[in-house]
Protein backbone atom coordinates (compact mmCIF):
# COMPACT_ATOMS: atom_id res chain seq x y z
CA UNK A 1 0.00 0.00 0.00
CA UNK A 2 1.30 3.44 -0.91
CA UNK A 3 2.16 5.59 2.10
CA UNK A 4 2.49 9.35 2.52
CA UNK A 5 6.26 8.79 2.52
CA UNK A 6 6.03 7.11 -0.89
CA UNK A 7 4.13 10.13 -2.20
CA UNK A 8 6.81 12.46 -0.81
CA UNK A 9 9.51 10.32 -2.48
CA UNK A 10 7.53 10.47 -5.74
CA UNK A 11 7.65 14.27 -5.62
CA UNK A 12 11.39 14.19 -4.97
CA UNK A 13 11.95 11.76 -7.83
CA UNK A 14 10.00 13.97 -10.22
CA UNK A 15 11.99 16.99 -9.07
CA UNK A 16 15.27 15.15 -9.62
CA UNK A 17 14.24 14.06 -13.10
CA UNK A 18 13.06 17.52 -14.11
CA UNK A 19 16.19 19.14 -12.69
CA UNK A 20 18.17 17.05 -15.18
CA UNK A 21 15.77 17.84 -18.07
CA UNK A 22 15.00 14.13 -18.45
CA UNK A 23 11.94 12.56 -19.94
CA UNK A 24 10.27 9.75 -18.00
CA UNK A 25 11.39 7.22 -20.62
CA UNK A 26 15.04 8.18 -20.12
CA UNK A 27 14.77 8.01 -16.32
CA UNK A 28 13.01 4.67 -16.63
CA UNK A 29 15.87 3.28 -18.72
CA UNK A 30 18.57 4.65 -16.40
CA UNK A 31 16.79 3.20 -13.37
CA UNK A 32 16.41 -0.17 -15.17
CA UNK A 33 12.62 -0.32 -15.00
CA UNK A 34 10.82 -2.79 -17.23
CA UNK A 35 8.68 -0.03 -18.73
CA UNK A 36 8.09 3.69 -18.73
CA UNK A 37 4.62 2.98 -17.30
CA UNK A 38 6.19 1.26 -14.27
CA UNK A 39 8.38 4.31 -13.70
CA UNK A 40 5.40 6.64 -14.19
CA UNK A 41 3.42 4.83 -11.48
CA UNK A 42 6.32 5.32 -9.08
CA UNK A 43 6.75 9.01 -9.92
CA UNK A 44 3.01 9.64 -9.65
CA UNK A 45 2.80 8.21 -6.15
CA UNK A 46 1.02 5.03 -7.17
CA UNK A 47 3.76 2.57 -6.20
CA UNK A 48 5.88 1.79 -3.16
CA UNK A 49 9.54 2.85 -2.97
CA UNK A 50 11.65 -0.15 -1.97
CA UNK A 51 15.18 0.12 -0.60
CA UNK A 52 16.45 -1.20 -3.94
CA UNK A 53 14.62 1.50 -5.90
CA UNK A 54 15.92 4.22 -3.57
CA UNK A 55 19.46 2.86 -4.00
CA UNK A 56 19.06 2.94 -7.81
CA UNK A 57 17.73 6.51 -7.71
CA UNK A 58 20.66 7.62 -5.55
CA UNK A 59 23.16 5.95 -7.87
CA UNK A 60 21.67 7.43 -11.04
CA UNK A 61 21.23 10.95 -9.65
CA UNK A 62 24.48 10.84 -7.65
CA UNK A 63 22.97 11.63 -4.26
CA UNK A 64 23.05 9.84 -0.93
CA UNK A 65 20.11 7.90 0.48
CA UNK A 66 20.02 10.42 3.33
CA UNK A 67 19.63 13.26 0.83
CA UNK A 68 16.77 11.45 -0.89
CA UNK A 69 14.91 10.30 2.21
CA UNK A 70 15.56 13.40 4.33
CA UNK A 71 13.24 16.35 4.83
CA UNK A 72 15.13 18.61 2.44
CA UNK A 73 12.99 18.84 -0.71
CA UNK A 74 15.50 21.03 -2.52
CA UNK A 75 18.71 19.06 -2.22
CA UNK A 76 19.24 18.78 -5.96
CA UNK A 77 20.99 21.46 -7.91
CA UNK A 78 18.54 23.82 -9.54
CA UNK A 79 19.11 24.18 -13.29
CA UNK A 80 18.09 27.84 -13.02
CA UNK A 81 19.89 28.80 -9.82
CA UNK A 82 22.30 31.14 -11.62
CA UNK A 83 19.82 32.67 -14.06
CA UNK A 84 19.82 36.44 -14.42
CA UNK A 85 16.24 37.50 -13.97
CA UNK A 86 15.29 40.18 -16.50
CA UNK A 87 18.73 40.17 -18.12
CA UNK A 88 19.77 39.19 -21.60
CA UNK A 89 20.45 35.65 -20.52
CA UNK A 90 19.24 33.34 -23.31
CA UNK A 91 18.48 30.61 -20.78
CA UNK A 92 15.55 32.59 -19.31
CA UNK A 93 13.13 30.92 -21.76
CA UNK A 94 14.46 27.53 -20.71
CA UNK A 95 14.22 28.54 -17.06
CA UNK A 96 10.60 29.57 -17.52
CA UNK A 97 9.94 26.28 -19.29
CA UNK A 98 11.42 24.35 -16.35
CA UNK A 99 9.32 26.31 -13.88
CA UNK A 100 6.20 25.55 -15.92
CA UNK A 101 7.14 21.87 -16.01
CA UNK A 102 7.62 21.83 -12.24
CA UNK A 103 4.25 23.51 -11.70
CA UNK A 104 2.61 21.06 -14.10
CA UNK A 105 4.25 18.17 -12.23
CA UNK A 106 2.99 19.56 -8.92
CA UNK A 107 -0.54 19.77 -10.32
CA UNK A 108 -0.33 16.18 -11.58
CA UNK A 109 0.84 14.97 -8.16
CA UNK A 110 -2.04 16.80 -6.47
CA UNK A 111 -4.48 15.23 -8.94
CA UNK A 112 -2.97 11.80 -8.22
CA UNK A 113 -3.27 12.36 -4.47
CA UNK A 114 -6.90 13.44 -4.89
CA UNK A 115 -7.65 10.31 -6.92
CA UNK A 116 -5.92 8.12 -4.32
CA UNK A 117 -7.86 9.82 -1.52
CA UNK A 118 -11.13 9.21 -3.37
CA UNK A 119 -10.27 5.53 -3.85
CA UNK A 120 -9.44 5.22 -0.15
CA UNK A 121 -12.75 6.85 0.79
CA UNK A 122 -14.59 4.39 -1.45
CA UNK A 123 -12.69 1.50 0.11
CA UNK A 124 -13.62 2.70 3.62
CA UNK A 125 -17.28 2.92 2.63
CA UNK A 126 -17.10 -0.59 1.16
CA UNK A 127 -15.45 -1.99 4.29
CA UNK A 128 -17.99 -0.27 6.55
CA UNK A 129 -20.86 -1.73 4.53
CA UNK A 130 -19.42 -5.23 4.96
CA UNK A 131 -19.23 -4.83 8.76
Amino acid sequence: MVSPTDIEYAQKLRGLRLSKNMKQAEASTLLKFNSQQQYSRLENGQAVFSDEIIAQICEVFKITPEQFTGNNHYFFESPYANAQIGGNNHSNNNDTSIIHELLKAKDEIIKGKDELLEKLKQEIILLKSKS
